[in-house]
């Protein structure tokens, strides 16, 4: 069974596995991050602040599961830099990049092995179709990187040994949708990438997990600021409590105005879209103080990764 709270509420934990982009400052191009990292997908490396690995082109970090804001935020910002140390012992010009897209030089791209280049490796779900997402293809130098939430709610002696059952599967489902309001909706105030999406990141993206779930939604933008790693964590965490406790937020919007939302994601009016959403729905769609579409590129004071 899953551990309850004092209030009867499940204990939640939230962690992340965000991917971000090595940019050689001297060449003024991206590389792939397949020579600075020993740590792979089947055998990432660890370290005490979590594990590190390649992804195709780009670098992946985990962080442990987290109770709280700020040993949520303390883990993003502390594997940044210790990512940022294997680089610059390899190369003082290499610097960590966090960008939903990253787009390579032609002729360098086609000099990579093949095996860093390909797209896609488990299939993620859809929480709208109840099918699995198209797998992603493209024959442009461009990768994206993700900045994927894992929501935990199970204790690990009662992993569930079937994650993809159906009423695991529906448990999802719903709290992926219940996601989608209360953070992909805000995010598109502060990510206005739209190439990501054409490959990642569709609203209802995820993968069901022995110990919850996998919400892949979100891109790696919320990385670059310790006020948005918090409000990633708080939002997470009131989301899950609030559906536990069966205030489900899709009851309660204006389903017109999400779908059409979902239906324009490339338009320039869609940080208009969102923030009037928002507006009409604030006890459940916050965006944290200060951000907006005008500040996509807001630096953290304590961290410098671009």
């Amino acid at each position: 069974m899953t551990k309850a709270s004092a209030k009867g509420l499940p204990i939640i934990r939230i962690g992340a596995d965000p991917e971000v982009f090595v940019r050689d400052t001297k060449r003024r191009h991206f590389v792939s991050a397949h020579p600075y990292c020993k740590g792979t997908k089947s055998s990432p490396e660890p370290w005490k602040g979590g594990a590190v690995q390649v992804d195709g082109v780009a670098l992946e970090f985990n962080i442990p599961a987290a109770k709280n804001a700020k040993d949520f935020s303390t883990s993003i910002k502390e594997n940044l830099y210790y990512l940022q140390g294997i680089l610059s012992g390899w190369d003082e010009n290499l610097r960590l990049v966090t960008t939903p897209t990253a787009i390579f030089d032609q002729k360098y791209f086609d000099s990579l092995p093949n095996e860093v280049k390909v797209l896609g490796c488990e299939p993620d779900y859809n929480a709208y179709t109840h099918d699995v997402n198209p797998k992603p293809e493209t024959s442009l130098p461009m990768r994206t990187g993700s900045g994927h939430v894992h929501v935990g709610w199970i204790e690990f002696k009662d992993f569930i040994q079937e994650p993809k059952s159906e009423d695991h599967m529906r448990l999802c489902e719903g709290l992926v949708r219940q996601l989608d309001v209360a953070l992909f909706i805000p995010s598109l105030l502060f990510d206005n990438d739209t190439q990501r999406r054409t490959l990642y990141g569709t609203p209802g993206a995820f993968r069901p997990k022995p110990y919850g779930l996998e919400y892949r939604v979100l891109s790696n933008r919320w990385l670059r600021n310790e006020t948005l790693s918090s409000w990633i964590f708080n939002s997470t965490l009131k989301a899950t409590r609030d559906y536990f406790r069966g205030n489900y937020y899709v009851d309660k919007i204006n389903h017109d105005e999400f779908n059409n939302i979902l239906a324009n994601l490339s338009s320039r009016k869609i940080s208009r879209m969102a923030r009037h959403f928002i507006a009409n729905h604030p006890s459940f769609c916050s965006i944290p103080r200060g951000y907006s579409d005008n500040n996509n590129n807001s630096r953290s004071s304590s961290r410098k990764a671009a």
